[in-house]
């Protein structure tokens, strides 16, 4: 018995959604960007099975002199010292630059 065959069903268009690269991770946002539009949300923050929440600890554990470190202007947080970004929405930008720091990503 011969079984006719149809015409494929046209499936839905679904949007697609890119995320570039530099808009993660600094700015503690992310822009998503669809065929639809531009939309701003807020990252969420990630620790890694490494990490401590506790952005004291994990100084400690990174930097040589932890306390000198913290209260120093930084260039990495546009002039800001690490401790004034600690419980800020930029506090994103800190655990960004520990993890740099890290895993000599910086020079």
């Amino acid at each position: 018995m011969l079984q006719a065959r149809l015409a494929p069903q046209p499936q839905p268009r679904r949007r697609a959604t890119v995320v570039h690269p530099s808009t993660v991770g600094w700015a503690g946002r992310t822009t998503e960007r669809t065929t639809g539009g531009t939309h701003m949300h807020k990252a969420a923050s990630t620790l890694f099975a490494d990490e401590s929440a506790d952005l004291h600890q994990e100084v400690a554990r990174i930097v040589a002199n932890p306390e000198v470190w913290l209260h120093t202007s930084n260039t990495h947080l546009g002039g800001e010292s690490p401790l004034h970004l600690i419980g800020t929405p930029q506090e994103q930008r800190l655990r960004d630059l520990l993890r740099a720091i890290k895993h000599g990503m910086l020079l």
